[in-house]
Order: structure tokens, then C-alpha cells, then sequence
């Protein structure tokens, strides 16, 4: 009975839509499997291939859901290579009156703007694009400054 009752904790854990609490209760659920005893010969079978036909399902929306965040942190990433483009040619002309420096300020602020509603990538590489975003930003006020 009460492996039974793992497996309808499992059951009722597919529903779940919160990735860490599948995680943590599924860990604890599988620690509760294995400390509970011995199941009589002629239920086993079908007891063992409910829970690991649950398990497995479990540990495949987990793997879904962490390929899905990699996949959006690529492209995250591409977004934010773009915006770095982007901003690299909206400043590359001379500003020669006060006008011009405050249009390109816009422009520089909405792309700002840009950067900061796309999620994050993978930390290295999301690290290196911030850094040179922020150079060309730091780089364009300076100049705005001198001037």
C-alpha cells in the first residue's frame, strides 16, 4: 500500500507545472520507494512499471524544460549580439549639433531598453556581450559629455 501511494504522489506530481517542486518531490518520493519494504511477488510487476512509467515521465518534463531555457538562452544571445550591432550603427556618425546628440541619446536609451527585457544567456558568454554593450554605451555617453 504504501508504494501504492508513492506512485499516486507521483501521478499527481505530472500535474505539477513548477519545475523545482517536480524535482524536490520526485527525489523524495524516489527515497520514500527505496526505504519502503519488499511488495508481494505477484504485484510487483505492475506496481515497478507504474512508478518508473511515472518517473521516467517526470524526469522527461524536467529534460524538456531545461532544453527549452537553453534553447531561449541561445537565442538570447543572438538577440543580444544583434543589439550590439545595432547600437554600433546608430552611433558610429559624428554628432555635430546639440539635436543630433540627443536624438542618438534616444536611440542609445531604447536599445538599453532592448537589452534589458531579453533574458539571460549562458553566464561566460552573457558576461563578454554585457561587457562590451556597456563599453559602447560608457564610450558614446563620454563622448556626449565632452562634447
Amino acid at each position: 500500500q504504501l508504494k501504492k501511494d508513492i506512485i499516486s504522489s507521483l501521478e499527481n506530481l505530472t500535474k505539477e507545472d513548477k519545475i523545482k517542486t517536480i524535482e524536490g518531490e520526485l527525489r523524495f518520493l524516489q527515497n520514500e520507494w527505496e526505504n519502503v519494504g519488499t511488495t508481494r511477488q505477484e504485484d510487483w510487476e505492475a506496481i515497478k512499471n507504474r512508478y518508473w512509467d511515472l518517473v521516467k515521465e517526470l524526469y522527461g518534463k524536467i529534460r524538456d524544460f531545461y532544453d527549452t531555457r537553453r534553447e531561449e538562452s541561445i537565442q538570447n544571445l543572438n538577440l543580444k549580439e544583434k543589439l550590439i550591432e545595432k547600437l554600433n550603427i546608430s552611433i558610429e556618425k559624428p554628432c555635430d549639433s546639440h539635436k543630433h546628440w540627443e536624438k542618438q541619446t534616444q536611440t542609445v536609451l531604447n536599445i538599453q531598453k532592448e537589452w534589458k527585457n531579453i533574458g539571460f544567456g549562458p553566464k561566460e558568454e552573457n558576461e563578454k556581450l554585457w561587457k562590451e554593450f556597456r563599453t559602447i554605451c560608457d564610450a558614446f555617453f563620454n563622448r556626449k559629455r565632452d562634447y
